[in-house]
């Protein structure tokens, strides 16, 4: 169901929280997509509207062509004051370069999640974005990471990325442990939220011993 369509700067968000054809045919372009190393994220198995608390697609104000999709997810896999940003978040090819990506981080600092927030009836005081490790060799955090977080705290306010990698699945496999930032309130710390985490040595050595 939409809930609304919001225009923002230089997007036009559709806003929704339940599947539409709008959705699926936005969905079977990412899936085009096949090279991907996480394209099966998206598929209608793996990225269902319904398990979100609110979902939105970003096309370009002046010629309508899809940017990005992504929503606020909980669905009781964490503390209900808890809500991960940016779920199944998807930048469609075009708009990927690196040059752009710097200016892409604040228009979705500062448009996409603060629209998804306003219209969600769902409200949580912590949002935390997150990324899993890449499957390379490492010691430490890998640097793409590193380069992001910097971008990302540079177009933000308020956000933090703690030491190490944050349980934010179940199990112990190594994905269950990712990168993130977050952002908390007075009304629930990071510390309120409490997640288990480990330095990258330890994940390192779960990675080999898999």
């Amino acid at each position: 169901m939409i809930l609304e369509n919001v225009t923002v700067d230089r997007y036009n968000f559709t806003i929704f929280n339940k599947s539409t054809d709008e959705w699926k045919y936005i969905q079977s372009l990412c899936l085009k997509e096949t090279d991907n190393w996480l394209i099966d994220n998206y598929t209608e198995k793996n990225c269902v509207v319904e398990d979100h608390d609110i979902f939105s697609i970003g096309y370009t104000k002046d010629t309508n062509e899809p940017v990005f999709f992504g929503g606020i997810y909980n669905n009781g896999r964490y503390d209900p004051r808890v809500g991960r940003a940016l779920n199944r978040f998807y930048v469609f090819p075009n708009f990927r370069k690196p040059a752009t990506m710097q200016e892409r981080l604040k228009d979705i600092h500062d448009s996409l999640i603060p629209i998804m927030q306003e219209h969600s009836t769902v409200k949580r005081d912590l949002l935390f974005i997150s990324m899993q490790m890449r499957k390379r060799d490492y010691k430490g955090e890998q640097r793409w990471w590193a380069v992001w977080k910097k971008m990302w705290m540079n177009a933000s306010v308020g956000w933090i990325g703690p030491e190490g990698l944050v349980k934010v699945t179940a199990g112990e496999q190594p994905t269950a442990y990712q990168n993130i930032v977050y952002k908390d309130t007075e009304n629930f710390r990071f510390s309120d939220w409490n997640p288990k985490i480990i330095s990258f040595e330890d994940h390192y050595k779960l990675q080999i011993n898999k």
